[in-house]
């Protein structure tokens, strides 16, 4: 018996066309296909559908659970035609040409047919990771040789060559970290690649224990002194016009 065509469902049959197996079986499932050949000749032609053999299949391995209507290529050893079980569901079939998109010659897109998500591989060695929330907005994970990148309608964000970068859309808030071109001196004194880091946001808020502000010396070299809030103390004394932070120091 050749591959055959077929879709899954069976005409007379209004129940589930799939019967997933469980502990109370021997685990396989079972997909009620019916094959475009075997049609009986005098039968009224439905051209929606196929009207031929009908089997149960098992599903290879590689291939998701078909939902009815779905068309699909089975393959059956010679002669097991008649035993359940022995066709094997090994592709299934669409022509879901909007989530290729833009893709090309020798690169994979992978979705369910009926659901937003997709996942593909392009050949330059990226990778998406696509979905669709109930209003319509996309939302995608790509990573690839460049970095990986986020992008919804909340956040945004970014890790690449320029560092991270990562952003609450309605907002403006967020948070980059990254490297700056080399200083001049005395400046190169703080490294080849000196980093830079920036939080944004209306308020910024720095919840701990102990907050210690200024540079990490080794051997804890920096001295580490209270902060003071309150009114400017001018050059009136601390005590009388502020008061001293037993949790946030800063190094001079």
């Amino acid at each position: 018996m050749p591959n055959e065509l077929g879709i899954v469902g069976w005409e007379d049959d209004s129940g589930d066309s799939v019967e997933l197996g469980d502990s109370t079986n021997d685990g396989n499932a079972l997909v009620k296909v019916q094959l475009f050949r075997g049609r009986v000749p005098d039968r009224e032609l439905d051209q929606t559908r196929s009207q031929g053999r009908q089997i149960l299949c098992q599903i290879a391995g590689h291939v998701s659970i078909p939902a009815t209507g779905a068309r699909v290529m089975v393959a059956t050893p010679d002669g097991l035609e008649d035993i359940p079980g022995a066709g094997v569901i090994i592709a299934n079939l669409d022509n879901n040409w909007k989530a290729r998109g833009n893709m090309g010659q020798g690169e994979l897109v992978l979705q369910i047919p009926g659901s937003p998500a997709l996942f593909a591989i392009r050949k330059n060695g990226t990778i998406i990771l696509k979905t669709t929330d109930s209003g319509g907005n996309d939302v995608t994970l790509t990573f690839g040789p460049t970095g990986l990148f986020y992008q919804s309608q909340w956040v945004s964000s970014a890790w690449d060559f320029s560092g991270i970068r990562t952003f609450h859309v309605p907002s403006g808030a967020g948070f980059f970290a990254g490297g700056m071109a080399k200083l001049p001196p005395p400046f190169d004194a703080l490294g080849a690649v000196p980093g830079f880091a920036r939080m944004s946001a209306t308020v910024v808020k720095a919840d701990g224990s102990l907050v210690l502000l200024g540079p990490d010396l080794p051997g804890g070299a920096q001295v580490w002194q209270p902060v003071a809030w309150g009114p400017d103390p001018g050059p009136g004394p601390l005590l009388v016009t502020g008061v001293k932070s037993s949790s946030v120091k800063c190094a001079p």
